[in-house]
């Protein structure tokens, strides 16, 4: 088996600019590595209690920012998320491979399409060639 993946979660404090509307919304859960036989995976924890497992389509499974962040510094828990179909005005794409682990060289593929899509793009928790990008989604007045 490998060796479990390095989290480099940054400043848990401070939220990036296209999520600092959902810090006071209950969208928010826990992660720890899980190695499945196979690979090392991050399911979703309940940020309220990380030994039970979160659901996507469960609401009453997520929590807030702040339990969620106090489990990481807890070391209860490995990084935090939320879940995307309780977010308010946001749109996602996980950019899997898609950087260098050496040169740390973002593909040109990827890079294409972060150009194309403008928006707060960062590095997955463990660093390695993951770009998560993220997208503040106006709300259209009807």
């Amino acid at each position: 088996m490998e060796p479990k993946p390095q989290t480099h979660n940054g400043d848990l404090g401070k939220l990036p600019p296209a999520l600092a509307h959902l810090r006071n919304e209950r969208v928010w859960v826990c992660w720890k590595w899980f190695h499945n036989g196979k690979k090392w995976t991050k399911p979703p924890y309940q940020a309220d209690d990380p030994e039970c497992y979160a659901s996507t389509s469960n609401p009453d499974t997520w929590g807030t920012y702040e339990t969620a962040i106090a489990q990481v510094i807890a070391r209860r828990a490995d990084g935090i998320g939320f879940v995307l179909k309780g977010a308010r005005d946001i749109g996602a794409a996980d950019l899997d491979h898609c950087r260098d682990p050496q040169t740390m060289a973002i593909e040109p593929w990827a890079d294409d399409l972060i150009r194309r899509f403008p928006s707060d793009a960062y590095l997955e928790a463990h660093g390695a060639a993951h770009y998560r990008h993220q997208r503040n989604i106006p709300r259209i007045q009807t």
